[in-house]
């Protein structure tokens, strides 16, 4: 796959403007650019959205220091240690630290891929039904250990995100949907795109509209004399980003998981060594994880069709009716050349936007804030109604929309990605289990 700097551009971009919007991120900027990713080519929609995702781990480190709001729930411990240093007058540090963790995780991710990539390839080859089966079977595992606040987020989101995404659902032994009560409409399944807007992306909307910015930092100009790196942190960068890179691939973690683990154990590390900078050395550890897993985290789709994400899974959706091989036939040195290429680009790209640029994209957020949503919730009601069009199934999109939107308000102080996250996993789990019970003629 040869590189399109147009679109590389367009996808940092797009990553900037997901990074910076506090607790939207990727996913609704993947479907708010729903329209224009179904008309581009396989090869532009990669390097689109790969640009975008590792771009928006740069950018929302910073809202998270000037505005104590994650961009991305991966940003959290920016919030917490880099809020903390701007407090203290070191916002440029903080955004720095952020920025230069962001931008050696970057470069490590190049060089797991430039020494390992050949490997992957090899491995990839000797995978079958069995091991897909162990794979999805521990992506359950690992989404059903996630911690949870209550009992109705630990079991009855997963069951109903499991019976959800069985609705459509066709055994191997015959053409018959499952759930589907004789509704010819719903064979197709619940569509995706409605589901996700209506029970997350809609609710979180009015949720961010209504509690806006409430504690801010004097945005100053970013100025070289007022940042510094230790010499210790590069070691302390490089490690987490091993780290970051080799957790983010175990199928089920996200990216906030490694992120607040490594932020974690840094505290740790601080408390043990007695270090000094702790907050620059917490918040480089996060920064850095977060930033290397964010490639690594694609490896089970790129490699198996499994997204782990949301973001993913609408990637995943418009690859497939793009009839796009997922699989060592797609997945090769080609491929892995490409994302060489791209995190060259946005490692570099990235670095410059949460430096000297960062001060501007604080203050075009302050001044922008209380239009963003009400505008993004306006954009994903008509993307509901174009893909929904291109369907041709109209009235079960809306239908879906409206029904999980009154959901999602109800629900709209729990954790209702579980849900999601099931319903994206169960028609793969269903998929490889019955192969298996045919290889083994069980069925």
């Amino acid at each position: 796959m040869e590189l399109d700097y147009t679109f590389i551009v367009i996808g940092s971009l797009a990553g900037v403007i997901g990074g910076m919007m506090p607790g939207v991120g990727m996913t609704l900027m993947m479907i708010s650019a729903y329209p224009l990713l179904v008309s581009l080519e396989v090869e532009q929609i990669f390097q689109l959205y790969i640009s975008a995702i590792l771009v928006s781990q740069f950018a929302g480190s910073i809202v998270a220091t000037y505005f104590a709001i994650p961009g991305e729930m991966s940003s959290v411990p920016a919030i917490i240690e880099g809020h903390g240093m701007a407090k203290q007058g070191k916002a440029n540090q903080a955004i720095f630290i952020s920025a230069f963790g962001s931008f050696v995780g970057g470069i490590v991710t190049l060089l797991i891929l430039l020494l390992f990539g050949g490997l992957l390839l090899k491995a990839f080859l000797h995978f079958n039904t069995v091991f897909n089966v162990f794979l999805v079977s521990l992506v359950f595992v690992f989404l059903f250990l996630l911690p949870t606040k209550n009992k109705m987020e630990k079991f009855l989101f997963p069951l109903a995100g499991f019976v959800l995404g069985l609705i459509g659902t066709t055994p191997h032994d015959n053409h018959n949907s499952w759930l589907t009560f004789g509704i010819r409409d719903l064979e197709a399944g619940i569509p995706l795109m409605g589901l996700m807007i209506g029970l997350y992306s809609l609710p979180l909307l009015t949720i961010l509209h209504k509690n806006r910015i409430k504690e801010t930092i004097k945005i100053t100009a970013f100025k070289f004399n007022q940042i510094s790196i230790k010499l210790y942190q590069f070691g302390l960068s490089i490690f987490y980003a091993v780290y970051g890179f080799f957790l983010a691939f175990v199928p089920g973690v996200g990216l906030d998981v490694v992120s607040n683990t490594a932020h974690k154990m840094q505290e740790a590390v601080n408390k043990k060594f007695k270090l000094p900078d702790r907050m620059e050395n917490n918040l480089l550890a996060a920064e850095t994880a977060n930033n290397s897993g964010a490639l690594s985290i694609m490896l089970p789709l790129l490699a198996f069709g499994l997204p782990t994400n949301t973001s993913q899974a609408i990637l995943n959706n418009i690859l497939t009716d793009k009839n796009y091989l997922f699989g060592v036939l797609s997945f090769n040195q080609s491929f892995i050349d490409m994302l060489l290429g791209i995190v060259v680009i946005t490692s570099f790209l990235g670095f410059l936007l949460a430096g000297p640029l960062a001060s501007l994209l604080g203050l075009f957020f302050r001044k922008t804030e209380k239009f963003i949503y009400v505008a993004l919730g306006i954009v994903l009601v008509l993307v509901t109604l174009y893909a929904g069009h291109n369907s041709l199934n109209l009235p079960v999109y809306l239908l879906t929309l409206l029904i999980t939107f009154i959901t999602g308000m109800y629900l709209r102080n729990y954790n209702v990605l579980r849900i999601i996250y099931f319903f994206m996993v169960t028609p793969f789990f269903v998929e490889n289990w019955l192969r298996l019970a045919f290889m083994l003629d069980i069925l």
